[in-house]
């Protein structure tokens, strides 16, 4: 796999081959749910450590994506960091969230409007996230 860096910017997280965005619902959920384009689901991507932070751009709402002890994805005050992969020699640019020094990788894992967006233990391509 050829991997590459991402740039700063604001994207769409996007189930790569799917049709879930990720989707701040609230001030604290994180779900799938059908691309809008809303600012709801727009995240600023943006160095941080040895990686990028995930900011929410909702409302200026000043939210970062983490996750809880049951592997949910949520939305805190408190910015993280995650290692951001792009993976190369694909038809749609697609980029893989790990957790920094774990297998742990963001996963939109059903097309299913209103699915859960969770940090897993799975190498899996299916769940790499397309961005846009």
């Amino acid at each position: 796999m050829d991997t590459g860096s991402i740039r700063p910017g604001i994207y769409l997280i996007l189930q790569y081959g799917g049709g879930t965005s990720m989707d701040l619902v609230g001030k604290r959920v994180v779900k799938g749910h059908i691309r809008h384009e809303g600012d709801t689901q727009k995240w600023e991507l943006s160095p941080f450590g040895t990686g990028h932070s995930i900011k929410s751009l909702f409302e200026d709402s000043g939210m970062y994506i983490t996750y809880d002890t049951d592997a949910n994805v949520i939305a805190t005050p408190y910015p993280v960091c995650w290692n951001i992969e792009v993976i190369s020699g694909r038809p749609e640019p697609t980029i893989r969230i790990m957790w920094p020094n774990s297998p742990l990788a963001i996963t939109l894992s059903s097309s299913t409007p209103d699915t859960g967006v969770s940090a897993l233990n799975d190498y899996d391509t299916s769940n790499d996230i397309t961005n846009y």
